[in-house]
């Protein structure tokens, strides 16, 4: 669906009021990147920020003018668990990463919960037909070079990135880093959801640019962000300070 559907959707399914309240969506508040503008081409690096002015609208709509997500301001306000709203069934939908599948399906063998859930791709820019979804680099592995074995660390490098090892890995419900039928097979036997499939099928684009700088940047626009989040300023001025702060870092 277009992330105009999407919006449609939650709003279509917010209803309650109080603790008896059920959110159409759930988008989290450590969200930082502005999806929509990634999967469109744009990243806050640009010349041209109107995709990523029009995400931030966009958050508006979902948080305050449709109100169809629980707003920025209480999430910030009540560090609300995230996992704990979807799992309860106060949230339709969240829009979250691969390692919500392992929580869930952890917490559903813990007894936790019995919450019933599917998975579909991302919603998309109007007028996008390939799946995209927005990929960060968060797991990593690698060799101490101080280390006594190298050449052993580097074989085991070589097979948990592989793969045999990405097999294994899928197997724990964990999104390998090596894709193939293999891998992808084993993964979906793992969760038993369908729907989990897709992240094998989509494009990914990269949340963050290989800058040096890239970490600062990140900081100025989620300073901005937050700014306009918290309804003290407009997205125009939003980008306007976040591209003359951006500015600044980059010449540093």
């Amino acid at each position: 669906m277009t992330w105009e559907q999407y919006a449609e959707l939650a709003k279509s399914l917010t209803k309650g009021e109080g603790t008896e309240k059920q959110w159409g969506g759930y988008y989290a508040d450590w969200l930082t990147a502005p999806l929509g503008a990634l999967q469109e081409g744009t990243t806050i690096l640009d010349d041209n920020l109107d995709p990523v002015g029009n995400w931030l609208d966009y958050l508006d709509r979902l948080y305050y003018k449709d109100g169809s997500h629980m707003s920025y301001k209480q999430m910030k306000a009540e560090s609300i668990d995230w996992i704990k709203q979807f799992e309860s069934g106060n949230v339709a939908m969240l829009i979250n990463g691969e390692w919500t599948l392992n929580m869930l399906k952890a917490d559903i063998e813990a007894g936790k919960t019995d919450i019933d859930f599917d998975m579909a791709p991302l919603p998309l820019p109007e007028g996008t037909k390939d799946p995209i979804t927005v990929g960060g680099v968060s797991t990593f592995i690698g060799i101490n070079p101080k280390s006594e074995h190298t050449d052993a660390a580097f074989k085991f490098v070589q097979f948990v990135t592989g793969e045999q090892g990405g097999a294994l890995i899928a197997e724990s419900s964990v999104l390998p880093a090596y894709s193939s039928d293999k891998t992808k097979e084993a993964f979906l036997n793992a969760t038993g959801i369908q729907g989990s499939g897709y992240f094998f099928e989509t494009n990914t684009v990269v949340e963050n640019q290989p800058v040096p700088q890239i970490d600062e940047v990140n900081r100025v626009y989620s300073e901005q962000r937050d700014l306009f989040l918290f309804q003290e300023q407009d997205s125009a001025a939003a980008i306007q300070n976040f591209m003359k702060n951006r500015q600044s870092v980059l010449n540093r």
